[in-house]
Order: C-alpha cells, then sequence, then structure tokens
C-alpha cells in the first residue's frame, strides 16, 4: 500500500540433513543419599490426607547419579517442579534424568517415557504418561 512502511513480522527456515547422534555424557555415580541436594522443608496440602504437611524440598539441580527420593517431596529445578507422592520413588539417571517409579514396592509400575524436555542446567527431565489402567 502506498504511504505505508513495511513490516516484516516473521520468518521461518526448514531444514533437512543428516546430523551426528546426540551422546550424552554419562555421570559419575554419587550413591543414593540426597542431603547435599536438600535445600529445607515446606508445608503443603496433600488431599489424600486433608491437611498440611511439612515434606523435604529439594533442589533437582543439584541431584546427582543414583540419588533416590522415597516417598512425599518436592523436588524443583530451574525450569519444573515435581512432586514425589506417597508410595512413589524418583531414582537420577546416568544421564541426570529423573524416572518416577509410582507405587514403588510390590504394586510398582514403571512410567513409559513420552518425550525429554530439557530443565535447567541441561538436565533431561521425562515427561510421564498415565497407564491406562490407572486412570
Amino acid at each position: 500500500m502506498d504511504g505505508f512502511p513495511t513490516e516484516f513480522v516473521s520468518c521461518r527456515v526448514e531444514a533437512t540433513g543428516l546430523v551426528e547422534p546426540l551422546r550424552l555424557a554419562d555421570l559419575p555415580f554419587a550413591g543414593s543419599n540426597t542431603s547435599a541436594a536438600l535445600k529445607g522443608q515446606r508445608e503443603i496440602y496433600l488431599p489424600e490426607l486433608g491437611e498440611y504437611a511439612e515434606v523435604n524440598i529439594y533442589d533437582g539441580d543439584q541431584l546427582e547419579y543414583g540419588n533416590v527420593i522415597d516417598g512425599v517431596s518436592i523436588v524443583e529445578t530451574g525450569g519444573s517442579t515435581l512432586g514425589v507422592w506417597e508410595n512413589d520413588r524418583l531414582v537420577v539417571g546416568k544421564h541426570g534424568d529423573f524416572e518416577v517409579e509410582i507405587g514403588h514396592g510390590s504394586q510398582a509400575w514403571r512410567l513409559p517415557s513420552r518425550r525429554w524436555i530439557t530443565g535447567a542446567a541441561g538436565a533431561a527431565m521425562a515427561v510421564l504418561e498415565t497407564a491406562p489402567d490407572r486412570l
């Protein structure tokens, strides 16, 4: 249109090609102790109990390969917050990923990973889907 400036709104590029497979470095095994990542405690509401309770709060960016969190806790990272609920277990994998076992123990089942998102400090966290029989 005459008399009006041109405005460039967006530009998109799509490319196809061969790339090297992603190779994640294995972290050194640190064992199950999570005390170095413990930030403190906070009161949260637990609907299954109908009351508030003090729970441990962990810095997820400080958790290391092999660390294990059992029971009700909160894991905070720079990009997300994860609840570990009663009878659940979180285990930190060799790439800094979090594997959550729901109903840890004799009734346990593992959640399949659906896709990966990246948390702060490059730690990969699985976005998990619920097994159909648990809906």
